[in-house]
């Protein structure tokens, strides 16, 4: 579940932008303790957090109208966050998508 949502009209710098096909399973890997991936019976887009991380994930879906907004998820132990409520094409990260806390 995406925790915080707004929407920005600024210019905004990414470096990524990650599309996605329609298959279920893993489509982008973080690191080697989390990752992206398509769920299998709704085709939502979920994160998958494995090895007791904390911290945050924030990206950016494009809206119609070409503003953009931003979703934030924050995670404190392991399992699969759903990150959109139905299939999604293209997210948009920018350097600091993935926090991780250094507990």
């Amino acid at each position: 579940m995406v925790e915080k949502s707004e929407s920005i009209n600024a210019k905004l710098q990414f470096s990524h932008i990650l599309t996605f096909n329609d298959e279920a399973g893993i489509q982008y890997i973080l690191n080697s303790n989390s990752w992206l991936k398509i769920l299998n019976d709704s085709k939502d887009l979920a994160l998958v957090i494995t090895g007791n991380l904390v911290g945050d994930f924030t990206f950016f879906i494009e809206k119609s109208n070409g503003v953009f907004e931003n979703k934030c998820i924050t995670f404190s132990k392991n399992g699969i966050y759903r990150l959109t409520h139905a299939p999604v094409k293209q997210i948009y990260l920018t350097t600091n998508a993935l926090k991780i806390d250094k507990n």
